[in-house]
């Protein structure tokens, strides 16, 4: 199926996405992937494969891909999945597709409500142990950061094949181990009868052996009669395997009696194969384990922080039951975040007895997973139904944290479990570093460094005066320089949990920076990435957000096409520019702009058509509120490129003959209705006006200048000297067109009585 086939994986940096497209590049050279938020340890795996990982993708680019496996994250009306469908281009769910590769080959399929990923790790763990020739594809990352897929050409294939889309029904194990089942996914499934139905269907259609506890069947009202063709092993910890010891060692758990039993399963399993014993079980202590399954987060005399993907009643209470266990003497603070709507509203009795047996408890807000909301439920609903005395409501952000931080007593020894399948997860590192870091600059910089590539940059109390057109202004508390979508996205998430406003900069005119710096998190759209202008057709271009406009002008010449020569002396980027609409010469950036790909204001990356956008005079609502992260352009007309070239020398001439060299912001105020402010600054004779080294340009009125170490202070004296001479003279109200940051305009334009005019 994959032979002379290029595959598209979407999603491809997800826990069941990753180790499928990992395994696959043992099997083509033709593998692609792309991920909006893709982590920079799985970037590395990824890489090291030979899969292509692609940075940018475009709906244009889908007709070149034969093939497309996609991550169940992405909802069957998303863009691309659209655009596939009316190019007839062959797509895949995750599990459908590696139902696929398993009909191929003889599959130990593990399944199950819970302990699918832990126990498969079990597993491969043992074929490595063991050098045994068994491919195995996880359901999860390893905590050491090895491969989670592993591919030798052999017959057999350990996958953990997950229920919750029904892709279950496409497959047909040769041995299948049944770790349990309890009532979940009501999104998909009716009931638990219907749930159940498809696990029976899975074990009639095993044609060698199903390893399980007879209980569990009996409790479900599976007779093995009913499988007459499996031989069935029994699965079950009994009092001489059972690990008596419940004291953590490191933070380690795996003596927990849920994970003894899925030991028991693992060696069960090898033992069949041939290869290992039941008394082996001692070899786990050399497991790594999985990612989110009981990370040890902290470690100190008095607290211990762990996090853990548990996000149904069942997997919290052996949680919760493990830990009570392990430090019977400390008190246990539970942070849970519920995973989806219909999960919490289906199992909302049941989660809330279970959270009902910890000390303190602080609920976050349901992760969504792309779920809309359920009308009429709440957490405030959820809470009522919860009998621990201290239950606090929070958010994911900074007084989130602090609640949690204030709720600790040093003098108490206490353990704080970070509880569920979404956001969490960044959360809990986010207060593992505010922990450590005692600041909360430090925290963002170990929480920032340790969610970024080493390509980005990540700094503390950066100076921006040299980083601007007016060279003027203090430093940002925060910087950083991302280099790729995903890498601006974990920092976009690292403003919004620390509570930092954040600003884009690009190459930094039309901008003044107060002397008092900027107390936000500045991203400086500086890395090559960002600097990209890429051919679509034979009449578009895509270009990246930190691509100069005085280079995308010069690029279109050299094409020959027309339409873009008034870009020519604009200073500033392209993301700037969708910004304000920028533009000259009467023309306009969304003049040629067809789509602008968006971080919106909802975190949501998406492609957005030209008429989603208000375009207003120098302000496009959506992109103030987001970021532009680039946009497709629609060429002009072709025309020679000697033509070309004259207009915008033309353009140059009346620019340089009509705007100063020295170093300015551009046009500092708005055109007022019906006039122009340059105009109405040369008919009062301010030019040439001064405060300090800030000057009114004598080449254009509506441009100030720095003479060289002028001040922001500077800068804003001479502005609201102007504007008082203009409204007293003329009746116009000017208003600042270039952007304030670090303090507000309505703050600084404030009338200051005994203020001298010009």
């Amino acid at each position: 199926m994959f032979q002379n086939k290029r595959i598209l994986f979407l999603g491809v940096g997800g826990a069941g996405m990753a180790p499928l497209a990992l395994w696959c590049s043992s099997q083509s050279t033709s593998l692609f992937g792309y991920d909006d938020f893709l982590k920079h340890e799985t970037e590395d795996l990824l890489t090291q494969t030979g899969l292509t990982l692609l940075d940018l993708l475009l709906l244009e680019d889908l007709k070149s891909f034969d093939l497309i496996v996609y991550s169940n994250a992405f909802p069957l009306d998303n863009p691309f999945l659209l655009e596939a469908k009316r190019l007839n281009i062959e797509c895949f769910r995750r599990g459908e597709f590696l139902a696929q590769i398993a009909q191929k080959k003889k599959l130990i399929a593990v399944v199950g409500s819970h302990g699918k990923t832990t126990t498969s790790a079990l597993i491969a763990f043992l074929v490595q142990k063991y050098d045994q020739t068994i491919d195995y594809i996880l359901g999860g990352f390893l905590k050491d950061g090895s491969s989670p897929a592993f591919a030798c050409g052999s017959d057999w294939l350990l996958a953990e094949i997950d229920e919750s889309d029904g892709s279950i029904d496409q497959f047909s194990p040769e041995l299948t181990v049944f770790l349990n089942l309890s009532w979940d996914h009501s999104d998909y499934y009716k009931d638990f009868d219907a749930l159940k139905g498809v696990f029976a269907a899975l074990l009639e259609r095993t044609s060698g052996t199903i390893f399980v506890e007879k209980a569990l069947l009996k409790s479900l009202g599976f007779s093995s009669s009913l499988f007459p063709r499996c031989q069935f092993i029994e699965c079950h910890l009994t009092e001489g395997s059972k690990d008596s010891e419940h004291e953590a060692v490191n933070g380690n758990l795996l003596s927990s009696e849920f994970n003894q039993k899925n030991q028991c399963f693992a060696l069960a399993v090898a033992e069949h194969l041939g290869f290992a014993q039941e008394s082996d079980r001692s070899i786990f202590h050399s497991f790594v384990g999985v990612k989110r399954r009981q990370n040890l987060l902290v470690s100190d005399s008095n607290l211990t922080v762990f996090l853990d993907y548990a996000h149904h009643p069942f997997e919290i209470e052996h949680l919760i039951q493990s830990v009570r266990k392990a430090y019977n003497d400390h008190e246990l603070v539970l942070v849970f975040q519920p995973h989806r709507y219909s999960r919490t509203h289906s199992l909302k009795k049941e989660i809330a007895t279970v959270l009902s047996e910890t000390n303190r408890l602080f609920l976050l807000p349901i992760y969504s997973a792309f779920e809309k909301e359920f009308g009429g439920f709440d957490l405030e609903q959820f809470k009522k139904l919860i009998e621990t005395q201290s239950i606090s409501l929070i958010n994911l952000n900074i007084l989130g944290l602090n609640s949690i931080l204030e709720s600790i007593d040093p003098s108490k020894k206490t353990v704080v479990l970070f509880v569920g399948a979404g956001s969490i997860n960044e959360f809990s590192k986010a207060f593992t570093a505010l922990y450590k870091g005692g600041t909360l600059a430090r925290a963002w910089l170990d929480f920032a460094h340790a969610n970024v590539s080493k390509e980005s940059v990540v700094k503390l109390d950066e100076s921006l005066s040299e980083k601007t057109t007016f060279k003027i202004g203090g430093s940002a508390a925060f910087y950083a320089e991302p280099a790729s979508v995903s890498d601006l996205l974990s920092l976009v998430e690292s403003a919004l949990i620390f509570g930092l406003e954040y600003f884009c900069l690009g190459r930094g005119s039309n901008i003044l920076v107060s002397d008092n710096g900027y107390g936000g998190l500045v991203l400086r759209f500086n890395h090559k990435r960002w600097r990209v202008i890429k051919a679509v057709g034979p009449n578009h271009l895509w270009v990246g957000c930190g691509v100069r406009l005085k280079e995308l002008c010069g690029y279109v010449a050299r094409l020959g096409f027309s339409g873009f020569e008034f870009l020519e002396g604009i200073p500033g980027t392209l993301g700037g520019a969708l910004r304000m609409n920028a533009g000259a010469m009467g023309k306009w950036i969304f003049d040629v702009v067809e789509r602008v790909l968006m971080l919106d204001a909802n975190g949501v990356i998406q492609a957005m058509p030209k008429n989603s956008f208000t375009v207003e005079y120098r302000r496009v609502k959506e992109i103030s509120e987001g970021i532009a992260l680039g946009a497709l352009l629609k060429l002009g007309a072709p025309e020679s490129t000697q033509t070309i070239r004259t207009k915008i020398d033309s353009y140059s001439d009346v620019r340089k003959g009509s705007q100063p060299i020295a170093p300015s912001a551009g046009c500092i105020f708005k055109n007022p209705n019906g006039n122009y402010a340059g105009r109405l600054i040369d008919e009062l004779g301010l030019k040439g006006a001064s405060f300090g080294k800030a000057e009114v340009s004598d080449v254009h009125g509506n441009f100030i200048i720095n003479k060289g170490g002028s001040t922001a202070l500077e800068v804003q004296s001479l502005i609201r000297r102007i504007r008082k001479k203009v409204r007293n003279e003329s009746g116009y109200e000017l208003e600042p067109e270039v952007l304030l940051l670090g303090e507000s305009w309505d703050d600084v334009l404030k009338e200051i009585g005994d203020e001298k005019e010009l």
